[in-house]
Parts: C-alpha cells; structure tokens; sequence
C-alpha cells in the first residue's frame, strides 16, 4: 500500500482508504488555554499552583492518549492488511520550525506514524522526500502545478479527475514498490 499522510487527513492509502486526523489538540484548545491560564494565576509552589499543575498536566496526558490510540489502530490496520508498505520519507523535524504548520505537525504525528509502521509492517519502503507524488502524471509523465487549494487532479493528456490525497499515495506506491 502506499500512504500519502497529510493534515487535514491522518493518511490516504493507494487503494482508498481513509484515516481522518482527529485533531486532538484543536479539540482541547480551549480546555489548555483555561487551565494554563488558572495555573499561571496561582503562586508559584503554593498548594493551588499544584493542584493547578496536575489539571493541566492530566489534560496533556488525555491529548496524548487520544494522538497514540488514533496512530496505533491506523498502523495496526495497515501492517494487518499489507504486507509491503510504500511511505514517503518526509522531513517532519523541518516541518516543525515552520510556525504556521508546526501545531498541525505536531499533532499529526509523522515521525511517530513512520516508527510505528517501521517495527509493525513486514516490509516498509520509502519513496524520497523530494519526490513530486501530487504533480506526476502516471499516464503520460508530466508534471503538473499543483497548489494545495486544488483538490482534485486532472492532467491534460486525459488522466483524472481523482483526489488529490489519492493521486499522491497511488505515486508513492509506483515509487516505493522494488521493481521485479
């Protein structure tokens, strides 16, 4: 299978299927404004400050929890049905200094995603960071410009309309896959 892994989408596998982002830290945005705001109110080492600090700390722990239950079903689902698996080899620490994508990044996670499936799949591939999965065209070879507002792609020797997500993760697969 190959795995296009995105932000609005966990990941998209070649064959269709669909894992959903469940955006835990967006989701919990206005309980860790809340309640960093109550512990940065307290006086510091006091009590209140402590028990402040175990409400904020047992918010992070949940966020946590939900990240690492939503990636470990995703990649038990796909070691359980593939047995070769193409992945791009995305530069996430690098993703992460960009400060408008960094909190997404983060809450995708990437690198845990390629860890997990990395000990859980039989045989995992990867396809080059630089490798253009969404602008190729498999039928005639172009490339195509893609911006991320274009969701669909088509290619004007005839190929499309498909999903963007799903164009990309059937090219990683044609990548990734060792030719026999």
């Amino acid at each position: 299978a190959g795995i296009d892994l995105g932000v609005s989408k966990l990941a998209t596998l070649s064959d269709g299927t669909v894992f959903d982002n469940p955006k835990t830290t967006a989701k919990y945005a206005k309980k860790l404004t809340r309640a960093n705001k109550a512990l940065a109110r307290k006086v510091k080492f006091s009590q209140n400050w402590k028990k402040a600090k175990t409400v904020l700390a047992k918010l992070h722990r949940k966020i946590a929890r939900c990240r690492a239950d939503a990636v470990h079903k995703m990649t038990a689902f796909i070691a359980a049905n593939y047995s070769d698996v193409a992945l791009e080899d995305l530069n996430s620490a690098g993703m992460v200094k960009n400060r408008k994508l960094a909190k997404a990044v983060t809450d995708a996670a990437f690198s845990t995603i390629r860890q997990q499936l990395e000990y859980k799949a039989i045989r995992v591939h990867f396809v080059d960071r630089w490798f253009p999965s969404t602008k190729l065209c498999p039928d005639c070879g172009c490339l195509n410009s893609m911006p991320l507002s274009q969701r669909v792609y088509e290619c004007s020797c005839g190929y499309g309309p498909v999903d963007r997500d799903l164009h990309a993760a059937r090219n990683i697969l044609r990548q990734g896959l060792p030719k026999n």
